[in-house]
């Protein structure tokens, strides 16, 4: 659930691209998560009936437009240990920002052969091209690192406030 609320991915409202699994101990699980086109504020043309928005780093989003986590956010078992696990990783997730430069700039000699023209033996890919699922660009690589680093900040602070205010 964390990663899926973090990101505040479409595809992992349980209603798309989502597996779960049966351990033999009897607990469903979500052993892989994947498919976050749709995730980051990246979808800005979807907004549930249940007023959950996908853009913008504040608002609950898989919480209130799963018909499975609403019911989960029923429980207090369930609510306990989501403020437990929480609060675990914390900590953790408080360095993805500086693990998201780190990576782009890691990246960053591949991401202009990614965006140079075919002529200039690039892949030819355009950044800065609104298309069926997004209509937000930012117009460079890094505007795009910056959009997310500022996006996954302020969402991990607002979760943070929001999550242990659960009851």
């Amino acid at each position: 659930y964390i990663v899926q609320e973090l990101s505040k991915n479409v595809d992992g409202n349980m209603r798309g691209s989502c597996y779960m699994a049966i351990r033999r101990n009897g607990k469903i699980e979500q052993p892989l998560v994947w498919d976050f086109d749709l995730a980051f504020g990246n979808a800005d043309h979807i907004t549930w009936e249940q007023g959950a928005s996908s853009t913008g780093w504040d608002g609950w989003y898989i919480k209130t437009c799963s018909p499975w986590f609403d019911r989960f956010f029923e429980d207090p078992q369930f609510v306990s240990e989501l403020k437990d696990r929480w609060n675990e990783l914390k900590p953790q997730l408080d360095k993805l920002p500086n693990f998201i430069k780190e990576r782009a700039l890691m990246l960053d000699d591949a991401q202009t052969r990614n965006f140079s023209t075919k002529e200039s033996n690039g892949a030819g890919w355009v950044i800065n091209k609104v298309d069926w699922n997004t209509s937000r660009v930012s117009g460079s690589y890094k505007a795009e690192i910056n959009y997310l680093v500022t996006f996954v900040e302020k969402r991990i602070g607002w979760l943070d406030s929001n999550i242990n205010k659960l009851n």
